[in-house]
């Protein structure tokens, strides 16, 4: 065990804090050549889907056993199933460990997220089957959901805990028939946030002429675009003065009642230049995009 970590043990007990508590919390890898660490990975998942938690441990001496606790820090986060990592495979062989337990609805799982325990043997008799010393070894992969109900842009903590389970299941490896206590690092699952559309061109509503002015000359110009069936609009979106996707002879007269009837006004973007927010119909020229 390093030298930072006894201090920091050292000042957890002398607070009457569980040393648990200070190794969850603890944001970078403060352990040394001694230290026996497990680790959370971390990812980033959409609202909807399913997603993976890989467990690795760092360890100096061969490991034959291995048990932990996990919680996800918010009901969203549904963990399904639990299986035996790439390195305890590689050590066992095809037929995998002579024991693995899972249990997916442990006790003492906190009401605000979800949790598991995890316990792995892997051999109960002669010749005894180790995992080999090693660092960022993958015990164990995790299935979970996210929940379509997760927030975009949630931080989700995945914390270590050995208050889990009925008798408690501890953060523990076994090096030769002995209890070695793990070192923890949490993980974070990131629920993916998709970014904004691009906001299309900026126009004014109504400016069906395109010279920065709305007056008799706007609905002239959409008649004509009715009338004749060909595109006489350097910007359509202009002329549909509704915003419902459809230059007709409605936008005309909506547009020649808000001129000389008090009607109501164009639809958005209307006074100011803005972006269309339907983006149905193009616009290709307007003198909004020459404004600095």
């Amino acid at each position: 065990m390093s030298t930072v970590f006894k201090t920091a043990l050292k000042f957890a007990c002398a607070l009457g804090l569980p040393a648990v508590v200070l190794l969850m919390v603890s944001p970078v890898h403060a352990g040394g050549a001694d230290d026996y660490i497990i680790e959370a990975s971390s990812t980033v998942v959409e609202p909807g889907t399913t997603g993976e938690t890989f467990i690795t441990l760092d360890h100096p001496e061969d490991v034959e056993a291995y048990s932990f606790g996990l919680v996800y820090d918010s009901n969203d986060i549904d963990p399904l199933a639990a299986e035996v990592g790439s390195a305890v495979l590689d050590a066992t062989g095809p037929a995998g460990p002579d024991f693995f337990f899972v249990d997916l609805m442990p006790a003492s799982v906190p009401v605000t997220g979800n949790g598991l325990t995890v316990a792995c043997i892997l051999s109960l008799s002669f010749p005894i089957v180790t995992i080999p010393a090693g660092i960022q070894q993958e015990i164990t992969a995790i299935t979970f959901d996210c929940l379509p109900s997760a927030t975009p842009g949630a931080e989700i903590a995945v914390d270590f805990s050995d208050q889990l389970g009925d008798p408690q299941i501890l953060l523990v490896v076994s090096v030769i028939g002995q209890d070695q206590f793990l070192v923890p690092f949490s993980g974070i699952i990131t629920v993916f946030e998709e970014p904004p559309p691009p906001p299309g061109p900026s126009f004014v509503r109504g400016d069906a002429n395109g010279d920065g002015t709305l007056d008799i000359s706007d609905p002239i110009r959409i008649g004509v675009y009715v009338a004749r069936g060909v595109n006489q609009l350097a910007c359509l979106a202009a002329g549909d003065i509704d915003d419902d996707g459809l230059i007709q002879l409605s936008d005309v007269v909506s547009l020649l009642s808000y001129l000389f009837s008090e009607g109501a006004a164009p639809a958005a973007p209307f006074p100011d230049c803005g972006a269309d927010p339907t983006t149905d119909l193009d616009c290709l020229n307007s003198p909004c995009q020459f404004q600095p």
